[in-house]
């Protein structure tokens, strides 16, 4: 079942209260109508081999979820998969990763690998807009009233429409050469602290100055209007309510990189490198993020000691085996070398009858083995009877011929 929508045309819901009587009344907000379906995507995969499959066995994100773009620190040789972001901080060369991530925590939901856009099919609505719905339809959170925040590298009209028809709200700035967007507003000479809003059906644009900037947002979640809000240390400020809630909903990605960078391990190893660790920390930090929510103890522990005891956890059964080998006297070296004993053969070695046997040779002695090989072989035992070098696995077969 699909909830088809008419949007209709874009229309002036600017307000016109001062500040002062905004201060002093409270409106009601806007009901928003959330459909939620009772059909929801079977799981087919197992659990255990999907990450984000088995990100949803063992959790359930809030509302509040936002997709950003992340970054793996790597300079290898792979030209289609490592990208240059001059924004990241920890790591400017490497592969770029799309997050799905809970608001408030950074729970990470789900991720694709950005693979470069040759062999893949883009639809006319763009590779963003396949992109966002993509990975909301892989996580299974459509049609359950979910408030996505995004940036303007993904918002659209459109998007934010498609979204609003799926049951899940949105709230994002955007670029001003995107279509569909009221130009009337955008393209707008204002003042400072001056906001332009227009309507179109559930879908609110908000152009607001700040400063030297102007910021173009778009929600299908926030109402118009202005709020107070308290900051710590700092007087009160007054902002449009799109703006406030975009600074709630957004951000769940970069709360992520810093939790995961506080603590995450990226040496450079012979055998593992560093998108590993940087996988394994994103497992360890939702771990984390599982025990802190659910933890009787007060406080909880900390990040490092709950990686300590969770080491200790996984190891604590494993044995490793020690070869402890003795250094011979040079007594021993000299009693060795003088009388050689026979050895006990291996199991798959069989002595014959009519007295043949393996003897071990003094140490640093070797005999070509008799048994016929391709090339020379060197053995460090021999037969006494045949008066040659003999192997332990040719023994029963050069004796077999010997018989036959």
């Amino acid at each position: 079942m699909m909830l088809k929508l008419s949007f209709p045309l874009w229309h002036d819901e600017t307000l016109t209260e001062t500040k002062k009587n905004i201060r002093k009344s409270k409106r009601m907000s806007e009901v928003k109508l959330i459909c939620e379906l009772s059909l929801r995507t079977t799981w087919l995969s197992h659990p255990k081999i999907d990450f984000s499959l088995r990100s949803k066995s063992v959790y359930y994100p809030e509302r509040k979820i936002s997709i950003d773009e992340n970054i793996i620190g790597i300079r290898g040789k792979t030209p289609h998969l490592r990208q240059y972001m001059l924004n990241k901080h920890h790591a400017r060369f490497g592969i770029k990763v799309w997050c799905l991530c809970e608001a408030r925590t950074g729970y990470t939901y789900a991720f694709e690998v950005y693979r470069g856009t040759a062999g893949m099919q883009v639809s006319d609505n763009g590779a963003t807009y396949d992109l966002v719905m993509r990975l909301l339809e892989k996580a299974g959170l459509f049609h359950h009233g979910h408030h996505l925040g995004l940036d303007n590298y993904f918002s659209s009209p459109k998007l934010f429409q498609d979204l609003w028809q799926n049951g899940t709200t949105a709230t994002g700035t955007v670029c001003t050469n995107r279509k569909g967007l009221p130009m009337d507003a955008v393209k707008k000479k204002m003042k400072n602290k001056e906001v332009s809003e227009r309507r179109k059906g559930p879908l609110l644009c908000v152009t607001y100055r700040d400063g030297k900037k102007t910021l173009v947002l778009l929600s299908t979640s926030s109402k118009a209007g202005y709020k107070t809000v308290n900051r710590t240390g700092k007087p009160d400020k007054i902002v449009p309510h799109i703006a406030d809630d975009y600074n709630h909903v957004m951000g769940g990605v970069d709360m992520k990189d810093t939790k995961l960078y506080s603590d995450l391990s990226e040496r450079k190893t012979l055998k593992w490198n560093k998108g590993c660790f940087s996988l394994i920390g994103t497992v360890v930090l939702n771990s984390y993020i599982l025990y802190a929510s659910n933890t009787s103890r007060s406080p909880p522990l900390d990040r490092y000691k709950f990686m300590v005891s969770l080491v200790e956890s996984i190891v604590q059964n494993y044995e490793p085996v020690k070869l402890v080998r003795k250094r011979r006297t040079l007594e021993q070296i000299h009693a060795a070398s003088l009388s050689p004993d026979p050895i006990r053969s291996p199991s798959y070695v069989a002595l014959s009858s009519d007295g043949h046997k393996i003897v071990k040779l003094p140490v640093g002695k070797k005999r070509n083995c008799i048994a016929g090989h391709p090339k020379r072989v060197r053995s460090g035992y021999f037969c006494p009877k045949c008066d040659g070098g003999i192997c332990p696995e040719c023994f029963t077969v050069f004796q077999n011929k010997l018989n036959h």
